[in-house]
């Protein structure tokens, strides 16, 4: 407690862009030393997972050409029909 019983605590917001910002580097940091993309995107979807505290996460690449997006990879889903 403070001189006037005020209480200093960090904003859950704050703390959460903090996080997202780390996330960020540590992808960007993944891209730069590793030119495997599946190494890659699967460190992305392990580091989303912890970072947001859920089971799955599914990743869609974009495609240009089709203009659609494509399943590439998930993590945690039981089932394909479950994506």
């Amino acid at each position: 407690m403070g001189k006037y019983g005020l209480e200093v605590r960090p904003c859950l917001f704050f703390s959460k862009t903090q996080d997202y910002l780390h996330l960020l580097r540590k992808i960007d940091q993944a891209i730069a030393r590793n030119l495997d993309l599946q190494a890659t995107l699967e460190f992305v979807l392990n580091q989303i997972t912890m970072l947001m505290g859920i089971d799955a996460v599914a990743l869609f690449l974009w495609d240009p050409r089709t203009n659609s997006l494509n399943f590439k990879m998930g993590k945690g889903f039981h089932f394909p029909q479950d994506i």
